[in-house]
């Protein structure tokens, strides 16, 4: 099982709930978009990003269900937004 092997921090995927190392996991955190008024969903693939962050990991339904993750709405007050990840 994945979580008494892994090695360093361990993180869980918001959406099916796998305990994964850190480093395999997306780090999404939220940015307030001035243009379109809203927050935005944005990956931080480097994980050094401030503030609240949510993972999720690589498992494509995971990552297509991620945008209408509950928490991203009520921590964001407004319009959610995904930004697609350029790497």
């Amino acid at each position: 099982m994945a979580d008494a092997e892994a090695p360093g921090p361990v993180r869980t995927c918001v959406i099916c709930r796998r305990r994964l190392p850190k480093k395999e996991l997306l780090r999404h955190v939220r940015r307030l978009d001035a243009e379109a008024d809203a927050w935005t969903l944005t990956p931080d693939p480097r994980q050094t990003a401030a503030g609240r962050g949510w993972y999720c990991c690589s498992r494509p339904d995971c990552r297509e269900r991620m945008a209408g993750y509950k928490a991203f709405r009520k921590t964001s007050r407004g319009r959610v937004h995904e930004r697609k990840s350029s790497g």
